[in-house]
Order: structure tokens, then sequence, then C-alpha cells
């Protein structure tokens, strides 16, 4: 039985290269899980011209010497393309369609050229059928792992770049392949990124509104704010997704009424007291850039109505428990570096104009998707087998959950925080190859536990017991395939586990 208690923000060593390599040199081992490329801060390709905005990384980029040269890596992107949906896929009449690949170009600013493989090697294009799968709301997230065999090796690949496709096999966005140095010992350190508020954010209802909404049943995705521009250029940029906003924003703000259906910085400091105004760089513009920022909500279904229903996220106001606001990229211009908002209040409005729900913009390091790496043996574990690897990204996205009438009052949807997650494990147990003992619990199992250390018994599986009946962990397993040098290996994605818990309650379990 496995437990996420080594989680850590960031990123963490690398599963396969350093045990490998390092030919049991603890020494060379420890300097080489260090190690990996990476492709984050994902612009539009240069000459496309659609709406879609993918954010996010293609992370733990490992070659291995599996068919003269294999890449192994993780990706966690958000604002990729609906239809390449979990049902729907990509489409197989039209090459490309949700393709995520690694390209002959080397830089973001003009032709990234064909796949990039060592054709002298291998004659068929092995990035054919790498694709993507959207599992969130509109576009919102993809998250996966694969191993691609090219002949090539990290030398080669360094400084190309990784091009994400659409579902007509369009090109739509680009970043470059680089070194990603972890810092510092036991890992939570991760390549200094210009993002804040690289989401899921954590709502509180603001200090004095007074309903009848309930500002705390606010969640969603801020993800990632980044910085543009230059001097009274500058300003940010970022995607945002909501859930449990004011439903009559459907039509968008009432265009007589001040910050109505407005998200906005405000020049505040905390969730506790008056956020003040608007924040921007009021020397160097002179007009609000927030007077017309705003959401737009839809009903998901599930019965928004006048009714006040009790649920897994609390007693929700009338109508907006299952109310989302459309995916939506914004860019303001404020005059305002992200160091200069970083710590602010982060404010939604409602119909109305009145705040009703707040957040304070955080580094990267609190919000971006935690790890689990460094596997020991579990304390009181005797046997042989000895487990490595990466659990990550560990993303917390919100997911509908559709409760049973008896247990939640009636209602029949609610957004709860889910967990989504790849893993890429080695050692693992040889008798799991046909997944896991019909009847045995824990058999093969994959889990986050209620322990915090390594060093003693990591007790329970770990979800809000309050809000849901059911162990969400009791199915969640891997299956085991023979690997490298005799250890078998297991890899795979859990598109979601409902635990009604957020991510700052499962860092450090």
């Amino acid at each position: 039985m496995l437990s996420f208690a080594a989680l850590v923000a960031g990123v963490s060593p690398d599963p396969f290269l350093a045990s490998d390599v390092a030919g049991g040199d603890p020494a060379l081992e420890a300097a080489l899980s260090q190690h990996w490329l990476t492709a984050e801060g994902f612009v539009p390709y240069f000459n496309y011209a659609g709406n879609l905005q993918v954010q996010g990384s293609v992370s733990h980029v490992i070659t291995v010497s599996e068919g003269g040269g294999t890449q192994k890596f993780l990706y966690t992107l958000r604002g990729v393309d609906p239809w390449c949906g979990t049902f729907s896929g990509p489409n197989a009449s039209q090459p490309n369609s949700c393709g995520i690949h690694i390209h002959e170009g080397t830089d973001c600013t003009s032709d990234a050229l064909g796949h990039y493989w060592n054709k002298d090697e291998i004659t068929a294009d092995p990035w054919a059928d790498v694709t993507y799968r959207d599992v969130g709301p509109e576009g919102s997230a993809t998250v996966g792992l694969h191993s691609v065999t090219t002949a090539l090796y990290e030398s080669d690949i360094d400084g190309h770049v990784f091009i994400v496709h659409d579902y007509q096999g369009t090109r739509i966005a680009c970043a470059v392949l680089g070194n990603s140095v972890l810092i510092g010992a036991g890992g939570g350190a991760s390549p200094e990124q210009n993002v804040l508020a690289s989401a899921p954010v954590e709502f509180v209802q603001y200090f004095n509104y007074p309903g009848p909404l309930d500002g705390s049943a606010v969640s969603g995705t801020i993800s990632p704010m980044v910085e543009y521009g230059k001097g009274a250029g500058l300003g940010q940029a970022f995607a945002f997704t909501l859930w449990g906003v004011d439903p009559a924003c459907k039509d968008g703000p009432d265009p007589s009424t001040p910050n109505s259906c407005g998200v906005h910085i405000h020049e505040g400091t905390d969730c506790t007291s008056d956020a003040l105004g608007h924040y921007w760089n009021k020397a160097l513009i002179a007009d609000d850039p927030w007077a017309d920022v705003h959401y737009v909500t839809y009903d998901m279904g599930g019965g928004c109505s006048a009714e006040v229903t009790t649920g897994p996220l609390g007693t929700t106001g009338p109508g907006h428990c299952t109310t989302a606001t459309r995916s939506s990229f914004k860019a303001v211009t404020t005059g305002l570096s992200l160091d200069a908002v970083k710590g602010h209040a982060f404010i939604v409005h409602a119909f109305n104009g009145a705040r009703i729900a707040c957040s304070v913009l955080a580094d990267p390091g609190a919000s971006l998707p935690l790890s689990a790496g460094g596997f020991i043996p579990y304390f009181d574990y005797a046997g042989d087998l000895r487990v490595s690897g990466v659990v990550t990204p560990m993303a917390t996205l919100p997911a509908v959950f559709r409760a049973p009438s008896a247990i939640f009052g009636g209602a029949s949807a609610f957004l709860t925080p889910t967990q989504s997650f790849a893993y890429s494990l080695r050692g693992v147990d040889p008798n799991c190859a046909s997944g896991p003992t019909a009847g045995v619990a824990n058999s093969c199992g994959i889990h986050i536990h209620e322990g915090t250390d390594c060093a003693s018994n990591a007790l329970g599986h770990y979800w809000a017991r309050g809000s849901f009946p059911d162990d969400p962990w009791a199915s969640v397993s891997y299956r085991a395939e023979s690997g490298l040098f005799g250890r078998y290996t297991a890899t795979g994605v859990s598109p979601g586990v409902i635990t009604g818990l957020y991510q700052s309650q499962i860092a450090g379990h």
C-alpha cells in the first residue's frame, strides 16, 4: 500500500534517469534526480488567430535509453480545445488532431517545422498518435503521461519547441524546452516563474457581505496570472473559471451598475477588512482598467432554483449551487508588475455590484500542483519491494458531484474539490500485472492517507468524511508492467478522485 506522505509543492525527482544511470552510486543518483527538461510559459503559436489560450507545463521531460532514446514526460495544461474531450478524443481522420509534440523548431516566433525524431534510426513518425484529452469543463484542463521513442537524447531535444494542437490539428500553442533544476533538499522549489495564482483558488465570503448569496461557496481557478508589457503597458493576463457565482450574471453585467459581475484586483491585502478600490498605477493610467472586467454565468444543471440547499460545500444560497462562469481569458493593463499585485485581494462581485467573495493572490509555490517523490519503504514493511518514482502533477480541480437527494437535502449536483494526478513508478508489485485482486481491500492501491510523515502509521485514506459517506479511494489502483532491469513499473493517470478536500488540506499528507 502506497502513502503520499511525501507530498510537497512544486516538482519531484525523476523516477528513471537517476536509478538507471547512477549504477548504484548514491551521490550520482542524488545529483541526477534533480535534473530534467521542462516546457512552460506557453504562448499562442506565431500565426494562430483563434481564441484558445493554453497555459500550463510539460514537466519531467526525461530521456532514457529504451529504443535508443525515449522521452517520458508529464503534462498539465489548461485552455486546451474542448473538442478533444474525454469521450470524443482526437479526430482520427485529421493529422495532428489534439496533438502534443516536440518539433524541429527552436523558437516560438516562427515556423516550428515538423515533428522531431531521428529519421536515420526510425522510419515512422513516433509522434503521430501522441495526443491529449480534455478532462475539464470548457477546455479547462488536461493531465497525462506519455512515452515516445524518438532515438534522440536530451542534448538533442534541449531548446526545441513543444507544440499543442487543436481538434483540427492546427498549431495553437508553443513553449521551448529548457533545463529545470530542483533547488534545495527535499524538493519544494521549482524554477522561478513569473506567475501568480496558478489555481485552484480558495475564496472566502467578503467580510461584510450580508447575502443572500453564499460567498464562501465561490470556488474555481485563476490559472495562471502572468505579466506582460513595460511601463504604462504593464499588465496582468489570466484565465479564470469560477463556480458558485451569481446566476443573475447569465446575460452579463448590468451596464448601469458599477462592478456588476466584476472580477478585479483591489488595493486591499487581506480578506478580513475593506479591500479598498480597484488596484492600478494611477500615476501612469488615468482610467480604471478594471471597469469592464466581468464574468458571465451559466446554469450547469442540477436545480439552480430559489431553494436554499445544503451539500458538500455547505449551505448554498438562492440558485447558485451549480452555477459557473464560462471560462474566460482577460488581459488588464494596470501599469503594475506581478510583484506589485502579489498579496492583494482578488474580489468577485454580484450582479448588483456587491463584493461577495475574496481571495489573496499568492506566489505560485503555494498553488502549483503538488508532487510526491523520494519514496521510501513504509515504516513497518518487511518485504523486498523498493518503490521509486513520482506522482505529479497532483492538481486540485472542481468537479461535479451528483448527490442522492436523501443525503443532501434534495440537491442533485455540487461542485467539489477533486484530485487528478499522473504517476510513474518503478519497483511496484509484479502481482499487480493483472490489476488488483477482487475482494482484497487496498490491493495494488495508490492513495492519499491521513498521516503526515513516513515514520509512523499513515492512518486511513484521506477525504472529507463529513461530506461523503463512501471512500473515494477504494477503487483507485495501479497495474504493473514488466520494465527495465527486471523491475515492474506502473504509469497512469487518475482523471479525478472526489475527496472534497482543497490543495491546502492535502499538502503535507
